[in-house]
């Protein structure tokens, strides 16, 4: 596997039990395959906004299940297209090889029909006017298109000029609305071929399709590779994505404050063409990664850290000198169980329960959990409310007194809430006083479970 297969699937665990690695060798690869994509796909499907869309880059080897898949889970009048990108720029030299795979697919879905891509915008900025007369600066457009097939309108094909369309063509405008323009000396002759004005100041910006076969400007892996190396150094990493990819299907999907979310970060590329756009564009875009394998610190967040700062040696001036922004990294704690809690099998440390029930409580993510202070377990302050854990990872303790919420601690809690004018949340496994008295001393009691 090129990305983390440790699924919680009993079906998932049962096929990859004692069997060795999944190669071209096993004939359950393709299940095993679908059944580790499935639920990540489902749980993406529920992350995204209603006018959000995917995209996931796929080889020839799983190309039409995943198509299938997706069919399925989005919904095969969500698929919007299938990108193709040149991801080689020389065919391979294996011997006996006859075809060289040098292009994987970029499938995208919406998941609803609020959600789409945007056209190709050619900005009126980037025309130039280079002709000018009374009126101004101008530029001209033939103004004849193809007159076959679908397109075939015999009575597009009038004089203009005294000239007609040339053979196989036709006009694009009608006949009354050319009067017109002859009228207003709209239209010149250049060799023989009719050409309307277009005036600067009536000039627009223009959409049209995006084609499906991305443009070379989205490079190659071995650009990607060499981008990497100039940021990081020698490293061991496979068949990186290059930003240029992943920006320019940004651009396709994403608005200036856009959320992006990259399950299977890897060398994290993504997180480098959000950067690279906003420093482009000035826009608010925001990403998330996630990768589970033990590379995620020492490349995917290194890479983000130095683009962000600056690679000194690079030779593009907005990554020598950082494209600025900031993000936080953060690691998986350790199981919250309630059922392995109730049973005794797992108790979490200290602050890891710490950090659970502060969030659980306000469902926000504590910056600094302080060490278990005395008997009272104070290890956390917003500017309302203290926080008290009563706890230590051991039946024995939680089975004791000394896990109690008593008169002692109620009374020095108190004293706490009274100087600071706030309300303390007191977690613990059992309390020797009632709510009402408690209430009065503004402390709220919070039942933690345990293997009684």
């Amino acid at each position: 596997w090129l990305y983390n297969d440790n699924v919680n699937s009993p079906m998932m665990r049962a096929w990859l039990k004692d069997k060795g690695p999944v190669d071209g060798e096993d004939l359950e690869r393709h299940d095993k395959w679908l059944c580790m994509m499935w639920p990540r796909l489902q749980l993406l499907r529920e992350l995204l906004a209603e006018d959000g869309v995917i995209f996931v880059s796929i080889d020839d080897n799983e190309q039409h299940r995943l198509r299938m898949m997706m069919d399925e889970i989005f919904g095969a009048e969500n698929f919007v297209a299938s990108f193709l990108w040149k991801k080689k720029g020389t065919s391979t030299n294996v011997k006996g090889a006859t075809v060289s795979a040098v292009a994987d697919y970029q499938l995208c879905y919406r998941k609803s029909d609020s959600g789409s891509i945007n056209p190709r915008v050619k900005s009126k900025e980037s025309r130039k006017h280079p002709y000018n007369d009374d009126k101004g600066n101008y530029r001209t457009e033939i103004i004849e298109k193809k007159n076959v097939g679908t397109y075939e309108r015999n009575t597009m094909q009038f004089k203009i000029l005294g000239v007609t369309p040339r053979e196989g063509k036709r006009w694009q405008i009608g006949e009354g609305t050319a009067r017109e323009l002859e009228k207003k000396n709209r239209f010149i002759l250049d060799s023989s071929i009719v050409k309307r004005k277009i005036y600067d100041f009536e000039d627009k910006d223009t959409t049209s399709a995006n084609p499906s076969y991305l443009p070379e400007s989205c490079e190659s892996s071995d650009i990607a590779n060499k981008t990497l190396v100039s940021i990081l150094g020698k490293f061991d990493f496979e068949n990186p994505k290059p930003h240029e990819l992943v920006s320019h299907l940004l651009k396709l999907a994403c608005n200036e404050d856009s959320i992006v979310l990259d399950s299977f970060a890897g060398s994290g590329t993504t997180a480098h063409a959000v950067l690279a756009l906003n420093k482009e564009d000035g826009g608010k875009r925001q990403f998330i990664l996630v990768e589970c394998e033990d590379y995620a610190d020492k490349i995917t967040a290194e890479r983000v850290r130095r683009v962000i700062n600056g690679v000194p040696k690079s030779k593009d001036e907005n990554l020598k000198n950082g494209l600025g922004g900031g993000f936080t990294y953060c690691t998986l704690g350790d199981e919250i169980s309630i059922e392995k809690m109730l049973t005794g099998k797992h108790l979490p440390n200290y602050e890891t329960l710490a950090r659970h029930i502060f969030w659980t409580a306000t469902g926000q993510s504590a910056n600094k959990i302080r060490k278990q202070r005395g008997k009272d377990g104070f290890f956390f302050e917003t500017p309302d409310r203290l926080f008290y854990l009563i706890y230590e990872p051991h039946l024995t303790f939680l089975r004791s007194a000394d896990s109690a919420l008593n008169s002692d601690r109620a009374e020095r809690i108190a004293n706490q809430t009274k100087t600071k004018k706030k309300t303390a949340l007191v977690f613990a496994t059992h309390k020797f006083m009632g709510q009402k008295e408690l209430t009065e001393m503004d402390i709220v009691f919070c039942g933690l479970p345990y293997g009684g």
